[in-house]
Protein backbone atom coordinates (compact mmCIF):
# COMPACT_ATOMS: atom_id res chain seq x y z
CA UNK A 1 0.00 0.00 0.00
CA UNK A 2 0.84 3.51 -0.15
CA UNK A 3 -0.39 6.21 2.54
CA UNK A 4 -0.16 9.95 2.91
CA UNK A 5 -0.83 12.21 5.92
CA UNK A 6 -1.44 15.77 5.48
CA UNK A 7 -2.78 17.49 9.06
CA UNK A 8 -5.19 15.36 10.51
CA UNK A 9 -6.24 12.94 7.14
CA UNK A 10 -4.88 9.94 6.48
CA UNK A 11 -4.94 8.16 3.01
CA UNK A 12 -4.16 4.99 2.09
CA UNK A 13 -4.03 3.62 -1.59
CA UNK A 14 -3.34 0.91 -3.66
CA UNK A 15 -4.01 -1.73 -0.57
CA UNK A 16 -3.41 -5.33 -0.83
CA UNK A 17 -3.74 -7.92 1.44
CA UNK A 18 -3.92 -11.61 1.68
CA UNK A 19 -7.64 -12.75 4.11
CA UNK A 20 -9.11 -15.81 4.35
CA UNK A 21 -7.51 -18.02 1.27
CA UNK A 22 -8.19 -14.97 -1.28
CA UNK A 23 -7.25 -11.62 -1.87
CA UNK A 24 -8.51 -7.99 -0.62
CA UNK A 25 -7.80 -4.70 -2.50
CA UNK A 26 -8.92 -1.40 -1.91
CA UNK A 27 -8.45 2.12 0.03
CA UNK A 28 -9.19 4.02 3.30
CA UNK A 29 -9.63 7.42 4.52
CA UNK A 30 -9.24 8.59 7.78
CA UNK A 31 -10.12 12.49 8.65
CA UNK A 32 -10.86 14.76 10.62
CA UNK A 33 -9.58 15.95 14.60
CA UNK A 34 -11.43 13.97 17.37
CA UNK A 35 -13.86 14.59 18.61
CA UNK A 36 -15.15 14.53 15.12
CA UNK A 37 -12.38 11.84 13.31
CA UNK A 38 -14.26 9.75 10.67
CA UNK A 39 -13.13 6.62 8.28
CA UNK A 40 -14.09 5.85 5.00
CA UNK A 41 -13.13 2.53 3.01
CA UNK A 42 -13.86 0.43 -0.26
CA UNK A 43 -12.50 -2.53 -0.20
CA UNK A 44 -13.56 -6.03 -2.39
CA UNK A 45 -12.25 -9.72 -1.17
CA UNK A 46 -12.22 -12.19 -4.15
CA UNK A 47 -11.24 -15.77 -4.43
CA UNK A 48 -11.52 -15.86 -0.73
CA UNK A 49 -13.69 -18.52 1.59
CA UNK A 50 -16.28 -17.76 3.59
CA UNK A 51 -16.22 -20.15 6.04
CA UNK A 52 -12.64 -18.92 7.12
CA UNK A 53 -13.66 -15.71 6.98
CA UNK A 54 -16.17 -16.40 9.34
CA UNK A 55 -14.10 -18.52 11.30
CA UNK A 56 -11.18 -15.45 11.74
CA UNK A 57 -13.78 -12.93 12.56
CA UNK A 58 -15.01 -14.86 14.98
CA UNK A 59 -11.93 -15.92 16.63
CA UNK A 60 -11.05 -12.13 16.58
CA UNK A 61 -14.26 -10.85 18.08
CA UNK A 62 -13.07 -13.36 21.09
CA UNK A 63 -9.91 -12.39 21.66
CA UNK A 64 -10.51 -8.88 21.87
CA UNK A 65 -13.01 -9.46 24.31
CA UNK A 66 -10.30 -11.60 26.26
CA UNK A 67 -12.53 -14.98 25.49
CA UNK A 68 -11.15 -17.64 23.45
CA UNK A 69 -12.75 -18.73 20.18
CA UNK A 70 -15.62 -20.70 19.64
CA UNK A 71 -14.38 -24.72 19.53
CA UNK A 72 -15.17 -26.33 15.88
CA UNK A 73 -18.39 -27.20 15.43
CA UNK A 74 -20.12 -24.58 17.81
CA UNK A 75 -19.96 -21.72 15.13
CA UNK A 76 -22.47 -19.20 14.99
CA UNK A 77 -24.77 -18.61 11.92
Amino acid sequence: FTASLENDDLTIEDMRASFAGGIATGHAKVWGAEPDRRVGFDYALKEASLGRAVTILQDYTARQKGRPPPPPGTRRR
